[in-house]
């Protein structure tokens, strides 16, 4: 008995590729939890690891791209990194020039006239007396 369909149960087609079902998928806000908790772990250490930073950028042992590349990560966050730009110009240093140039061809056509036609009613072979 449990396979059969009472009366008053009706018979839908399955949904194509499973579509929404509630309860699926995560959850609101999961997301963002997880990325606060995450933040707060970090900023525990965050003046260890600028005094590490600092300790190699001063360090006249350590190798010179370490040296730059602790001395560019305080920069970094004392400052914000540097908008990089791009700039584009014509010929000389000018404004670009834009020629924009449309190829139109225009057909044109003469008004539709009625032609006389002469009409006579169709026949079918069964018709035919």
């Amino acid at each position: 008995m449990g396979d059969e369909l009472k009366k008053d149960e009706e018979i839908s087609a399955p949904k194509k590729r499973g579509g929404k079902r509630p309860g699926a998928g995560r959850k609101p806000a999961a997301h963002n939890v997880l990325k606060k908790a995450i933040r707060e772990q970090a900023q525990e250490h965050g003046e260890a690891a600028l005094q590490a930073l600092v300790t190699i950028a001063k360090s006249r042992t350590a190798p010179p791209a370490a040296r730059v590349s602790a001395a560019t990560a305080i920069l970094d966050r004392a400052y914000g990194k540097p908008l990089s730009s791009v700039e584009h110009t014509g010929k000389g240093g000018k404004p670009i020039e834009h020629d924009h140039k449309v190829k139109v061809r225009v057909i044109l056509v003469p008004p539709k006239v009625e032609a006389p036609i002469e009409t006579r009613p169709l026949r079918r072979e069964d018709d035919a007396q």
